[in-house]
């Protein structure tokens, strides 16, 4: 018999905080300690166990006691598994339309039929977390930025040499023909920060802002500055694809 525990940790389909935490919170409970608000525990929830029993018991991989608490974090997580996860708008349609009205309890055959979902059903659906992307960012820029209707392609978190983030500026005029291409529209969203002493990385920033600008792309490539879980959470539910160039074998997160 396999078991097996579902992590939607990035928050594509699902928040899954709320249940992460709380799993945290009833391990530190049985331990006599208090619970900890979930506004301090969501930035760790997409680090897991490691993340949110380093914050809650301030222990890391390794450390005396570490492996209890995740093996306990996990059984209360599997225990009480999606009690107050919330799926985000148009997700549970979408399952319940294709898989059935008990998609969670569904089996292999039933899941089946995600493979008969309507393509404009889905991107309808893909929609509505794209155009909240949108309406965050001109509620930060201005109501000239962006397309709810165009592919958006997202870059977020560390912004560091070997994540390669800007290869995609080495052919620059191609880049501003697909972005203005009104036909098949393209945006792109970048978000995150460079480690203070790592100049490239901010050099890496630096060029995607001047590429916006000297190309007169600024509607279409946006950074995000002041990254942050909130801008991370509109983010991957927004965004269509993640840009991913990473040098091997180097992994990226981006």
């Amino acid at each position: 018999m396999i078991r097996a525990v579902l992590f939607d940790l990035d928050g594509t389909l699902a928040d899954t905080a709320p249940d992460l935490g709380g799993a945290l919170n009833r391990l530190r409970t049985a331990r006599g300690l208090a619970p900890l608000p979930l506004k301090q525990l969501r930035p760790h929830a997409s680090s897991g166990a490691r993340g949110l029993i380093g914050e809650g018991f301030g222990l890391a991989p390794g450390d005396d006691g570490y492996e209890e608490l995740r093996l306990g974090f996990v059984d209360f997580y599997e225990r009480d598994i999606a009690t107050d996860s919330r799926l985000f708008d148009g997700v549970a349609e979408l399952l319940s339309s294709s898989v059935g009205p008990v998609w969670d309890g569904a089996d292999a055959a039933s899941w089946a039929g995600v493979e008969k979902l309507s393509p404009n059903k889905v991107w309808e659906t893909r929609a509505i977390g794209r155009a909240a992307l949108v309406s965050f960012v001109r509620s930060k820029f201005g109501e000239a930025l962006l397309d709810p209707h165009a592919l958006t392609v997202g870059f977020a978190r560390r912004f560091a040499t070997y994540k390669r983030a800007t290869l995609l500026l080495s052919q620059p005029d191609r880049l501003r023909r697909l972005l203005l291409d009104t036909h098949r529209p393209l945006q792109f969203v970048f978000a995150g920060k460079a480690h203070p002493a790592d100049q490239p990385g901010k050099d890496m920033i630096r060029e995607i802002e001047i590429f916006a600008r000297e190309y007169d792309v600024g509607n279409h490539v946006v950074f995000l500055q002041d990254y942050d879980m909130a801008v991370a959470r509109t983010m991957l539910h927004g965004c269509d694809v993640w840009l991913n160039n990473p040098r091997r074998p180097l992994e990226a997160c981006g």
